[in-house]
C-alpha cells in the first residue's frame, strides 16, 4: 500500500539495512498472506489465536538467518507486540534446535535516538533496557 501505519519506520529499517550490504546477503520485507511467513500465537488483547508475520527475513553472509519486525512509539509497547515477541522467540529457539545448517536470530527490533535497537528477550518487558542490543550485534 501507498500509505499505511508504520511506513515511515519500515523506510527507515530499508535504508538502515541498504547501507549494511557489506554484512548482509539478502533481505526481503515478509507479507502477509499465505505464502509467506506466519507463525500462530496467541493474542491475549483478544484471547484468541491469529497469525503473525514478521516484517522482515534477512541472510547474513554468515550464515545467520534473522527474522526480525519493527515497531515504533506506542506499538512496542503494547501486549499484542509482548505476544508476537514471546512467540517470535519461541520460534527462534526451536528453529536453532533443528537447524544444522542455520543460526537464527531475531525479534522486535525499534529506532531510539535514531539507533536500531533489537529485544530477542524469551520475556519481553518493554521497560527492561538490559534486554535491548544494538542491531548491529
Amino acid at each position: 500500500p501507498k500509505d499505511y501505519k508504520g511506513k515511515s519506520n519500515e523506510t527507515k529499517f530499508i535504508d538502515y539495512l541498504e547501507q549494511k550490504s557489506d554484512s548482509i546477503e539478502w533481505w526481503l520485507k515478509n507479507g502477509t498472506g499465505k505464502e509467506d511467513l506466519g507463525f500462530r500465537y496467541m493474542d491475549t488483547t483478544i484471547n484468541d489465536w491469529r497469525v503473525f508475520y514478521p516484517d522482515w527475513i534477512i541472510k547474513y553472509k554468515d550464515n545467520r538467518i534473522g527474522i526480525f519486525d519493527t515497531k515504533g512509539g506506542i506499538t512496542a509497547k503494547s501486549q499484542e507486540t509482548k505476544d508476537k515477541a514471546e512467540c517470535l522467540a519461541e520460534h527462534i529457539a526451536t528453529l536453532n534446535k533443528t537447524s544444522d545448517k542455520f543460526k537464527y536470530v531475531g525479534g522486535i527490533v525499534e529506532m531510539r535516538s535514531g539507533v536500531w535497537y533489537c529485544n530477542g528477550a524469551p520475556k519481553y518487558v518493554y521497560e527492561n533496557d538490559g534486554d535491548w542490543k544494538l542491531f548491529e550485534q
